[in-house]
This record gives structure tokens, sequence and C-alpha cells, in this order.
């Protein structure tokens, strides 16, 4: 499943990030990568997920949720 999939409040780990490697630095530089744990915080009214991964807060688009791959976590 993709990040875009989840809803506010669900909590999952990433499992792979399909994107450019440039890209892939960037959200490292935000915490998002292979392995860390996101949660939810809201979505926006045009699908903009708001995000935590390890203490960093970051807005993502749906384009670039759904090439972010999640494992759901209880």
């Amino acid at each position: 499943m993709d990040l875009f999939q989840l809803r506010a409040g669900e909590r999952a780990e990433i499992v792979q990030v399909l994107c450019e490697e440039k890209l892939a630095l960037r959200l490292s530089a935000m915490n998002i990568r292979a392995g860390a744990v996101v949660r939810v915080l809201r979505r926006a009214p045009l699908g903009s997920l708001m995000v935590e991964a390890e203490g960093t807060r970051a807005a993502i688009r749906p384009s670039l949720a759904r090439h972010l791959l999640v494992r759901r976590l209880p």
C-alpha cells in the first residue's frame, strides 16, 4: 500500500521510496526514508497529507505520497 491510502491518525513504516535519487535525498533530510515510522496528522481538502516522521513534520503532495510504499502499523 502507499502512504496516500492512510487515514489521519494512522501510523506506518516506510518500506520503499520510489522516486529519483535527488528527491529521495530531500525526503531523507526530513526523516522520510525506508525504515522510518510516519504518522498521518491530517489530510487537506485537496489531498495533501501532513505527516510526522521521527519528530519532523512535512506536507506531502498526493502524487508523492503514492510513491512512498508503507506497511500499516497497529
